[in-house]
């Protein structure tokens, strides 16, 4: 009868019946639950840092946070998803060989250095794979063309492995989250102590008056800021005198919740300051450039004899505070603290506090569950588009909190300089408070000249047009102007698009130009033209769809 009914026929009941084992399989799995304690493996890392993990005969991915590639652990799970489960890491059994003690005594509750428990060259290592493994999963590209194109990493020198980040952005809140032992929660993953690389710290939130990181998972709740070892000492003392001095007059953070207080947000800047007549003409004649590790040490101690280190003071508050009302302050700091030369504030648009750090519900924020970290994402200053990509599980889970992009209605230099000074691959760049620059300056330089590289392999360089989109203050734009007949720069920012054209002038580039607009709206209008050689630098979001169709049929012969 089997015959009969023909081959079709056994196929459909072979399918049939394997679904059968399939949906029993998966009806023998167990199922996971918040709060429940697991052992695991770490198999790589995923987007952030985030350590990737694989539970169970099913291999349901596991996103721990704090959890490092090759290591054996206890992880309290957090979060149930469709298709995978998130958590937080609270024991090491098995470490990575590569593990070392954090530095910060805010890891694993801050959330931005998700890496810190590693050592610096397999953090490196492990970096250059996942871009690796982006460009065969998602572009679709053969893992043999990748590998191919691989270079080493860019290491950083010793002394610049910390203390790099010329920007600090800290929120100001009157929800606290104070760090508590075991004892004093009820949290049934509690917290395990002494484990190497350790990514888990118990709190609780509490009214007061904080200044610090948002802490993960929430746009209202902050963790106190101690001492970040991303940026210079001196940023870390004006963050402390801010914190003190506002304190003592009586200003109070903005509570949404009640729509009382005044300030909102602490963005700490600095550069290298500008060099010596000495110094520039010594670069001029270089080809433009300089030494990197001169430059470097230069910009680490900020003693050297041919600049002197610079800060710049944002305080953001909302548009019912008065400058008046912050003058003392800024008189006060400028006084006080080791270069800082300049105090600015700006006012934050009353729909954008509101949407960023709105009343939130204290039933939807459980002190006692122990948070995953993520990383905090910003867009400030730069080309704001609509993602309209569908983000993956480890990009889901890693960006739900963090910086907020600002909007902002007014900006009033209260005390010292309008802007900072920057050397950079030879050039100076001014950098006013709110226009983007590369936050890490020495890889910057590492960066432009990988980019200066690329343009001048196309063998036409000097008689071709470039354009740079996305081009912030005109620094790759700048850099590249020497090595072709035009370059033309765009941005959606108009402060930074005033510096861009302020420093070409300041530098005597006469070949450069920019435009101010919405690079989605200027692609669709078909107002980019044509050129030899495009430079793409987009925000997180990516190219606007319009952006890659223009990139597609401009003609230009390198991206």
């Amino acid at each position: 009868r089997q015959l009969q009914l023909g081959p079709g026929h056994l196929q459909r009941k072979q399918h049939a019946g394997l679904q059968q084992q399939q949906q029993q399989q998966h009806n023998q799995t167990p199922v996971l639950h918040v709060g429940e304690q697991v052992q695991v493996t770490c198999v790589r890392l995923g987007t952030g840092g985030v350590g990737v993990c694989l539970w169970g005969a099913s291999r349901l991915v596991l996103l721990i946070q704090g959890a490092l590639p090759g290591e054996l652990l206890t992880a309290c799970i957090t979060a149930v998803k469709k298709g995978y489960a998130e958590g937080v890491k609270l024991a090491t059994i098995t470490p990575h060989h590569s593990a070392v003690e954090a530095r910060c005594s805010h890891f694993g509750t801050c959330g931005g250095c998700t890496l810190q428990s590693l050592q610096y060259m397999s953090q490196l290592q492990h970096k250059v794979e996942y871009v690796q493994q982006l460009f065969v999963r998602i572009g679709k590209l053969s893992a043999d063309d990748v590998a191919a194109a691989r270079k080493e990493p860019a290491a950083a020198l010793p002394e610049l492995q910390y203390r790099y980040r010329n920007k600090i952005q800290l929120a100001f809140s009157t929800k606290v989250w104070r760090k508590t032992t075991n004892s004093d929660s009820d949290d049934s993953c509690g917290s395990a102590a002494g484990s190497t690389g350790e990514a888990v710290h118990q709190g609780r939130v509490v009214d007061g008056w904080g200044l610090g990181f948002y802490l993960p998972g929430s746009n209202s709740v902050v963790m106190p800021l101690q001492e970040c070892h991303l940026v210079r000492p001196e940023a870390n003392q004006v963050i402390t005198a801010v914190r003190q001095v506002c304190q003592q007059v009586g200003l109070l953070p903005y509570d949404p919740s009640k729509g009382q207080g005044l300030l909102r947000h602490l963005i700490i800047r600095s550069a290298s300051g500008a060099p010596s007549s000495t110094a520039v003409a010594a670069a001029a004649s270089s080809d433009g450039f300089t030494s990197s590790s001169s430059s470097s040490n230069n910009a680490a101690d900020g003693s050297g004899s041919t600049a002197k280190m610079q800060l710049m003071a944002i305080i953001v508050t909302t548009e019912a505070c008065k400058s008046e009302s912050l003058q003392p302050v800024a008189d006060w700091l400028i006084a006080h603290c080791s270069g800082l030369v300049s105090v600015v504030h700006s006012m934050q648009t009353a729909t954008t506090a509101a949407s960023n750090g709105g009343p939130e519900n204290p039933e939807s924020f459980d002190s006692s569950i122990v948070l995953p970290s993520s990383t905090r994402q910003s867009i400030t200053g730069r080309q704001r588009q609509t993602a309209g990509q569908r983000r993956s599980r480890e990009q889901t889970s890693t960006s739900r909190s963090g910086a907020q992009a600002l909007r902002l209605s007014s900006t009033k230099i209260l005390a010292g300089v309008p802007y900072l000074t920057e050397q950079l691959c030879g050039l100076m760049f001014h950098i006013s408070p709110h226009s983007f620059f590369q936050t890490n300056t020495y890889q910057a330089q590492n960066l432009y000249e990988q980019v200066i590289e690329a343009v001048r392999a196309y063998g036409n360089a000097n008689n071709a047009t470039v354009l740079d989109l996305y081009c912030g203050t005109g620094t790759i734009a700048l850099c590249l102007a020497r090595y072709c007949e035009q370059v033309q720069g765009f941005d959606v920012s108009a402060s930074a698009i005033a510096d861009a054209r302020a420093n070409a002038d300041r530098n005597g580039i006469s070949n450069a130009q920019y435009v101010c607009g919405d690079l989605n709206q200027v692609a669709e209008k078909g107002l980019l033209g044509r050129a030899e050689v495009v430079v793409v630098d987009p925000a997180r979001a990516g190219l606007a769809r319009s952006v890659v169709g223009y990139l597609l049929n401009c003609g230009a012969k390198r991206v």
